[in-house]
């Protein structure tokens, strides 16, 4: 697979040793045959690593985290990778058409006791609520396209600015047999946008459906297992 690269990004706020479980199954998922880039807030062993010191934790960031990383690819196409995401290679696979943000929405959260999804009235406008930059795929042209164009508007980060969000113009939403995992940890966010984080995730929560709850996925095994194995220390 030498067409693409993944963009690995990070702020460090996950604990150790979750961080590094987590790194290593996207190693060992993609078996060793995808380049990968890692921007991080520390100075990390993990492929090319591009540290950016402690810039902190907000949307720009994350961005500019990927801006910065982009700039190091040298294959077509892009995908992002966030600390928190157990992939799966069927996922790498994926390629969009020219122009297009390409979004999985097959997606789950963990938490400790369970899996849980948002649920998804049955129109494909409705799953870009189980997407996100975590499960992006696109021409890296055209995701530097995009945020040459965000940066030179806004140069630097302002807290009244909520203009940063995946880009949504012209998108694609994908689904493969195998989902992506996303854990559910606060360690990213601090004050009032991990409250607010708190409060969004409980209420898309208590909106699911039952069969948006398990305790088992396949390829990764039951909730306990998982748990255990990425976040017990």
């Amino acid at each position: 697979m030498d067409d693409l690269t993944l963009l690995y990004y990070t702020s460090n706020r996950i604990q150790e040793p979750t961080g590094e479980r987590i790194r290593q199954h996207l190693l060992e998922t993609t078996r060793g045959e995808i380049p990968l880039i890692s921007v991080s807030q520390k100075i990390m062993n993990f492929r090319i690593n591009i540290c950016v010191n402690n810039i902190g934790v907000s949307k720009y960031n994350i961005y500019k985290q990927i801006y910065i990383g982009l700039n190091y690819i040298k294959t077509p196409y892009v995908a992002c990778c966030e600390d928190d995401v157990l992939y799966n290679y069927e996922h790498f696979t994926h390629r969009p058409e020219k122009g297009v943000f390409a979004y999985d929405c097959n997606m789950w959260f963990a938490e400790q006791d369970e899996f849980w999804r948002r649920p998804v009235e049955d129109d494909t406008d409705a799953l870009r609520r189980r997407s996100g930059m975590f499960g992006c795929i696109v021409e890296k042209d055209t995701l530097l396209q995009y945020l040459n164009k965000k940066f030179l508007k806004y140069p630097e980060p302002d807290s009244n600015n909520y203009d940063w969000g995946e880009p949504r113009s012209k998108v694609e939403y994908f689904s493969g047999k195998l989902p992506l995992v996303v854990f559910i940890h606060y360690d990213s966010n601090n004050g009032r946008r991990q409250i607010q984080k708190r409060k969004l995730l409980e209420r898309h929560k208590r909106e699911s459906l039952p069969e948006d709850h398990t305790k088992n996925i396949e390829l990764y095994g039951d909730i306990t297992t998982v748990w255990k194995k990425y976040y017990e220390i």
